[in-house]
């Protein structure tokens, strides 16, 4: 992890596009081929944090105030 953001303003030199492009492609190059199946794809578990769980419920709480 590194510092993007500092008191709102960019700290971070941006890779290119090129540069972006090739880490998403490797990312999902990471992914298991049946997550990337167009028909009938298992589905991509992703579990929350206690602490990013409880921020969610939070937010959908005010949400329907």
């Amino acid at each position: 992890m590194v510092k993007v953001l500092r008191k709102g303003k960019l700290v971070y030199e941006l890779p290119n596009i090129e540069a972006m492009r090739k880490l998403r492609l490797q990312d999902i190059d990471r992914l298991d081929p049946g997550v990337k199946r167009l028909i009938e794809p298992h589905l991509y578990h992703v579990s929350l944090t206690p602490k990013l769980w409880n921020l969610k419920e939070k937010l959908i709480k005010n949400a329907k105030k």
